[in-house]
């Protein structure tokens, strides 16, 4: 008792300090306080009028760390070609600058905390000639950027890594001296100078985590999972070494392997990255297979190869030194508190030998440096820096209070109730449970109205994304074939699916197959995660809000899946779907056989990608059902039972498949159009180099993990811990799968991409730990990973551009075709001048692959087209001669009278068009071209089948 009064005194008395400096610091960044100013200096010039003045010069500031500037101007564009620049601070991309290009005005500026170096930020996506236009800039280098258009703010950019050379400062003019501005500027007004940070401000800053620091580590409680055992100590201790092992191995043979690769000169032929993954499940389960034989040899060898851990380790760690800029000493102290936190939860007393709790905490800090230096490269982190520089007190505050939620989620025990088979066996227990249906409820119609979010739909280029979903679902509209005469780079059964959804347009249709396919996996995720966590509303809301973060916010720029159909849940529903099957039927059995198999089937012709990810899933449970029982004709009995039902199904839904054309069309379907584009795209077509000390590590250490579990809980053996090794091999065959989409093109972004899918697997797999009996440390990788993870996930909750953000969100539009860019007056003019026939169809070509919306008499127009559209998924990685298949198979077949072919008159398009152009003369003559500034017109008629084969398919209405 008086432990307990003296903690909470301690906490009343933290709980003030951290307030009253949370207050000082906030004052200070928003006061004077926060920085000193050296050598300022105010400059006002007139104006500068295209062709009439030369370029205004304003000087420089010699020193360019902590410089700032405040601009003021008005301009108006008279011409948008050729990338005119409004000013800059410094020649090329080393300064800050202000291009346009088309209707779209934005600041570039040079930020060494991003891969590429360089940050873009849009002003407007609308800039329109001849107008007058008033900006306002406030920059500060290594803190801030914000700009304000006609008294908007349109940019608020915050980062560390910003850098903007100050070595020439010009008005009129950027880049170089080819991009002048073409129009006027006046009311030119600049302040520059330098300034730098406050010392008290600095102090209170460190105090602050210091405090908050103190406070966290306070609160979390040791739990002790391990007196049921008979031999505690012993069971810890050799659980622990085994870890190691396992881990030290799995990296000493991906690191031999690699090895091999760059001796051989094979690092950049698109199929040696390959060959370490496809060994990787192999060499795991050889690992446990030696480690449990105990061969003479292989007990000296383990020992060495698991120092290949701490070497791993200390080069991923080392790696700091080139992202030094995604770090933070703030950052890092705050991580220091990780570790402490993490021992404390985990009980080193559990380890009977000093020696021996040295090494289990050094192996903590080891798997959290790795798991939080994985995740440096991704835009999430950048987002959270950019927090903390914003809002230094909330964002610290806020850290902690993450941390503190995230390690109570790992610590609390699990009681679970079956929230599907409630039991209202008397009025009181309906008293007791109806606050948690309430909840249950009111989170699902949460789920349903986030799912349909239009707001955001079309950012700038999202619209190209959907084109290639839209496209070809129109494509299906008017009488395409897909697997025939119809490409699809995204797959086959969900773009059918979609074409199905009745709606005004292909665009409003996606946009309903999107948010149903959205509120489906979230509300399938929140019913599988509440069957296996405390029954609590606390921990409910908990689990809603990891989803909620994870499955909608992921983006750092809290815009949502979206505007990516090809990275969200379109492309990944199969792989949901199986995972929540084998965690709602976790029992090796006929049950789950069946429903694996269907799922798997439906998996094989969704996608191309969706295959390889469907089948490494099922794949890994037969595995781990082969490894599960005791009894070798059991286990292979059961296995053959699980391929033939799964054989069963694929054989059924090819045979429907196959006659359904056949009998429709004439022909059966060409398989290959199924998988050519993923093909291409994995030997290399978009190559990007493969960073070994990238984000890819976190995908190999939540795979690692979540293996661990798995061969726990089959080593554990008996009913409790039987039924959750279903469920661990479906997530680490999840995870296994999915990182080919990261291995065929490892840019961070496709992590951030597959981040829901990765914090559903983590969280599934530590909460089905806590249901394995006897509590083991085979839960601690995954546990660890999960720290990072779930602080990025839910860390946004504290960033005010979030809460401005939930504020402004739109769902449940009617009509997505009003947020899509508009046809120019030119386009519009040009279809005037060509005056197009009631039933004639039209197809664009452009960069943006997705064409104008048309208005008035011409709006029939938009959803009509006489070839296979985008045209550009008939480029490569596609060959010549699957074009020109394509493109017979359908002109052949369907026959269209002609059409009108709009192109883009941009470089790349006006290249590419030659070709297109070449196969449509083959089939029609060229009635008349026109040409405009922006676009050029096509228009074709008389067909001509002589070129024909025989085989192209019967037209259908």
């Amino acid at each position: 008792m008086i432990a307990r009064t003296n903690k909470n005194i301690l906490f009343f008395v933290l709980f003030i300090a951290i307030v009253s400096l949370a207050l000082y610091i906030t004052a200070a960044q928003l006061g004077s306080s926060k920085y000193t100013t050296n050598n300022v200096e105010t400059i006002n010039e007139q104006s500068y009028v295209f062709g009439e003045t030369s370029s205004v010069e304003l000087g420089s500031i010699k020193n360019a760390d902590n410089a700032f500037i405040h601009l003021k101007l008005r301009f108006r564009a008279n011409s948008t070609e050729g990338y005119p620049n409004v000013f800059q601070t410094a020649p090329a991309n080393q300064g800050l600058r202000m291009e346009i290009s088309g209707s779209t005005a934005a600041l570039i500026v040079a930020d060494y905390s991003l891969p590429d170096d360089l940050k873009g930020l849009i002003l407007t996506s609308s800039l329109k000639t001849g107008q007058w236009y008033s900006l306002e800039i406030n920059a500060l280098n290594g803190a801030y950027i914000n700009a304000f258009l006609d008294g908007n703010l349109v940019a608020d950019y915050v980062s560390a890594g910003i850098f903007m050379e100050t070595t020439r400062f010009l008005v009129g003019e950027g880049f170089d001296s080819t991009r002048i501005f073409r129009g006027s500027i006046d009311d030119i007004s600049v302040t520059k100078g330098n300034r730098s940070s406050s010392w008290s401000l600095l102090i209170g800053q460190w105090l602050l985590i210091l405090l908050c620091g103190a406070a966290f580590l306070i609160s979390v409680t040791q739990k002790n999972y391990y007196t049921n055992l008979k031999d505690p100590f012993e069971s810890a201790t050799n659980e622990l070494y085994y870890l190691t092992i396992l881990f030290g191995s799995i990296i000493a043979i991906i690191s031999i392997a690699l090895l091999l690769i760059r001796l051989y000169g094979l690092q950049h032929i698109g199929h040696s990255k390959w060959l370490v993954h496809l060994l990787l499940p192999i060499i795991l389960i050889t690992i446990v297979i030696l480690n449990k034989l105990d061969i003479l040899l292989w007990r000296p060898v383990k020992w060495l190869i698991s120092l290949v851990l701490v070497i791993y380790a200390i080069s991923m760690v080392g790696s700091i030194h080139n992202k030094i800029h995604a770090y933070d000493t703030f950052i890092l102290a705050m991580l220091v508190f990780c570790p402490l936190a993490f021992a404390k939860i985990e009980s080193l007393s559990k380890y009977k030998e000093s020696k021996t709790r040295l090494f289990a905490f050094a192996l903590y800090v080891i798997l959290l440096a790795l798991s939080w230096s994985s995740l440096v490269d991704l835009t999430n982190w950048n987002a959270f820096r950019q927090m903390l520089e914003a809002n230094f007190s909330i964002s610290i505050i806020g850290a902690f209070l993450v941390l503190r939620a995230v390690f109570f989620i790992l610590s609390k025990p699990s009681t679970a109730i079956e929230v599907l088979h409630y039991k209202f066996g008397s009025f009181r227990e309906f008293k007791r449970l109806l606050p948690l249906i309430f909840l249950d409820i009111s989170i699902i119609y949460v789920f349903f109205w986030i799912s349909f979010r239009e707001d955001s739909l079309f950012i700038p280029g999202s619209e190209y994304h959907w084109a290639y979903f839209v496209g070809v679902v129109e494509g299906v509209r008017n009488g395409g074939w897909l697997l025939w005469d119809t490409p699809s780079q995204y797959g086959f059964l969900n773009i059918l699916l979609a074409s199905l959804v009745p709606s005004t347009s292909a665009w409003q249709s996606f946009y309903i197959f999107q948010g149903i396919l959205l509120f489906l996996v979230s509300v399938g995720i929140y019913l599988a995660a509440i069957r296996c966590i405390a029954s609590s509303i606390f921990v409910r809301l908990a689990t809603f809000s990891i989803i909620f973060m994870s499955l909608f916010f992921a983006d750092p720029e809290l815009i949502g899946p979206y505007p990516f159909p090809s990275s969200s849940v379109v492309r990944f529903f199969c792989v949901y779907l199986l995972v929540l099957m084998a965690c709602f039927i976790p029992k090796f059995g006929i049950k789950q056989a069946i429903t694996l198999s269907i799922v798997w089937s439906l998996a094989l012709i969704w996608s191309a990608e969706s295959a390889i990810y469907g089948t490494a899933i099922f794949l890994f449970v037969i595995v781990a059902l082969l490894l599960t029982y005791s009894t070798v004709n059991n286990r292979l009995e059961l296995a053959v039972k699980y391929g033939l039902i799964a054989t069963l199904c694929l054989v059924t839904v090819l045979v429907m498949l196959f006659t359904f054309y056949f009998v429709r069309l004439g022909v059966v379907p060409d398989l290959s159009s199924f998988y050519e584009h993923a093909i291409g795209y994995a030997e290399g077509f978009g190559y990007v180099p493969f960073s070994l000390s990238g984000p890819g590590n976190l995908l190999l250490l939540v795979f690692m993990g979540i293996s661990i579990l798995c061969m726990g809980a089959i080593r554990l053996g008996g009913d409790a811990n039987d039924d959750t090794v279903a469920p661990f091999a479906a997530m680490a065959g999840c995870i296994w799968g999915i990182s080919t989409y990261y291995i065929g093109r490892p840019v961070p972004q496709n992590i951030t991409a597959m981040l829901p899918l990765i914090v559903m697997t983590v969280y599934f797999s530590v909460m089905l730990s806590k249901r394995m009996s006897p509590q083991r440390v085979y839960s601690l990788p995954i546990k660890i990973v999960a720290i990072p993870l779930l602080f990025l996930v839910l860390i946004p909750v504290f960033n005010l551009k979030w809460v401005n953000n939930l504020a402004q969100i739109k769902s449940f539009t009617s009509n997505v075709t009003a947020n899509l860019p508009k046809a120019t007056d030119e386009l519009q003019q040009l279809i005037d001048n060509i005056q197009p026939l009631t039933d004639e169809s039209i197809v664009y070509y452009g960069d943006d692959a997705a064409p104008p919306i048309l208005s008035g008499d011409y709006a029939r127009l938009n959803e009509r087209n006489w070839l296979p559209i985008p045209l550009q998924l008939l480029e490569q990685p596609l060959s010549e001669a699957r074009r020109k298949l394509y493109l017979t198979r359908y002109i052949c077949r369907n026959q269209p009278n002609g059409g009108i072919l709009v192109n883009r008159n941009s470089d790349s398009i006006l290249v590419r068009l030659q070709g297109f152009l070449h196969e449509l003369n083959q089939f029609y003559d060229v009635q008349e071209v026109i040409l405009g500034d922006e676009f050029t017109m096509h228009r074709y008629s008389g067909i001509n089948l002589q070129h024909c084969p025989a085989e192209v398919g019967k037209k259908t209405s």
